[in-house]
């Protein structure tokens, strides 16, 4: 078991989170059927990984760690699973919010829990934009409850990336999601690049002052 849960950590800090989250069920599982308590501790690890790795499978549905999903220990990391699967970004920043000793308590989850957080984020980012051609960014910025600070810099990266295929509207703080030139694309994610550059380096002149 020691040998698969230091494996699954390793393959953390490579981002590698499907063979992670291999290694710490197979740990997981040796803990279990020795009577290990270190088993609790890995099974948080594999639901870390599971969602790190963007997986849609509900971890718990696997018969050997069905039984512990009303463990004390795992039922916050129970219902963040639940609030993942359901794309709940609200509810489950107020489960880590509210569950500092089982969730944040761990150093090895509160290294990694910010990613899964902005992962999580962008997944509902997408999914929320999807349907629009045009859609405004403070009612994203509700919507991810995020501040507008933090959502172009996010929305700047998944464009200059090509997860979003669109534009940001300074003047009229619109996502502009039509289609555009590949040429024109590059250009508009630059200057959108640029603009939240600008933005950033103004606030740290602020507080310098």
């Amino acid at each position: 078991g020691i040998i698969r849960e230091c494996g699954g950590k390793m393959h953390m800090e490579e981002r590698s989170f499907d063979s992670a989250f291999t290694d710490f069920y197979e740990a997981f599982k040796n803990y279990d059927e020795a009577g290990n308590a270190r088993r609790i501790i890995c099974l948080k690890y594999l639901v870390l990984a599971n969602m790190l790795s963007l997986s849609e499978i509900n971890p718990f549905d696997s018969p050997e760690a069905k039984p512990y999903a009303n463990n004390p220990e795992i039922v916050a990391m129970t219902n963040l699973v639940s609030a993942y699967s359901r794309k709940d970004i609200h509810e489950f920043e107020i489960i880590i919010n509210s569950n500092k000793t089982t969730i944040m308590g761990d150093p090895f989850i509160q290294e990694h829990i910010q990613e899964l957080v902005s992962k999580f984020r962008t997944q509902v980012l997408l999914k929320l934009i999807k349907p629009y051609s045009k859609i405004s960014l403070p009612f994203i910025s509700e919507q991810l409850n995020i501040p507008a600070e933090e959502l172009e810099p996010l929305l700047v990266t998944l464009i200059l990336d090509r997860k979003v295929v669109g534009y940001i509207d300074q003047v009229t703080q619109m996502l502009d999601l039509q289609v555009q030139d590949e040429g024109e694309e590059k250009n508009i994610a630059i200057q959108n690049w640029s603009h939240s550059l600008r933005e950033l380096t103004d606030a740290i002149m602020v507080k310098m002052h």
